[in-house]
């Protein structure tokens, strides 16, 4: 059974669901002005890293060039400009106290620890902490209990396993764009255990349905 990250959740509670997704057509991405926030931020932290001196400003013109190409007829434009805009000042601000050197952004993400499955996806940013080891951070529109969501250990463990360091020295985080604020936890061993046992469960769980589903088909 193959899932994305970003499904692991979903599945969790609602397994069938997951299963007869896997049916249907994908769905085109929609333009938005936090995918756009995510794209600046990016681009951001790639000129960042080329020791641009305009790319503060290179990042903001990206937003607002492409949120004008693709969302000028929405009718709060004006307003959601400055907000997400304000926003994108208030990430750099934070990114910058953190002292974690990026290593790349919107980096791909394996799990094959469970034989029979696959889950992969993409994290938003990976730092190298200078102290030793690494953190790993997604961006939310809005708080959420992500601590608690499966995915958390499962991107802890992945990354751990590719860079063949201990789970001890990755951290997961989120960087929720509202509150501005980056936030981080290490999961123990144990805790990474057990949410391996619970994802082989649900993984089992959406691969029944499906070949139900296969076998129900005319």
């Amino acid at each position: 059974m193959r899932l994305r990250l970003s499904e692991l959740e979903r599945a969790r509670k609602r397994p069938k669901a997951v299963a007869a997704a896997q049916f249907q057509p994908g769905k085109g991405i929609r333009p938005t002005f936090g995918g756009y926030w995510v794209l600046a931020a990016r681009l951001y932290h790639k000129l960042f890293k080329m020791n641009d001196a305009l790319c503060v400003q290179k990042a903001h013109d990206y937003f607002l060039q492409h949120c004008r190409a693709k969302l000028m007829n929405r009718a709060n434009f004006d307003h959601e400009i400055a907000l997400y805009s304000g926003r994108l000042d208030d990430y750099i601000a934070d990114y910058l106290t953190l002292n974690q050197p990026v290593v790349q952004t919107n980096k791909r993400v394996q799990f094959k620890k469970i034989t029979g499955h696959f889950v992969s996806g993409a994290i938003g940013r990976l730092d190298m902490i200078p102290a030793g080891g690494f953190a790993a951070t997604n961006f939310e529109l809005k708080a959420s209990d992500w601590k608690s969501q499966l995915r958390t250990p499962i991107i802890q463990q992945a990354i751990a396993d590719e860079l063949n360091r201990p789970s001890s020295e990755i951290r997961v985080g989120m960087y929720c764009i509202a509150s501005g604020n980056h936030e981080y936890v290490t999961l123990s061993a144990a805790d990474i255990q057990q949410a391996i046992a619970e994802l082989e469960n649900v993984l089992n769980t959406v691969e029944t349905e499906v070949k139900r589903l296969k076998r129900s088909k005319p």
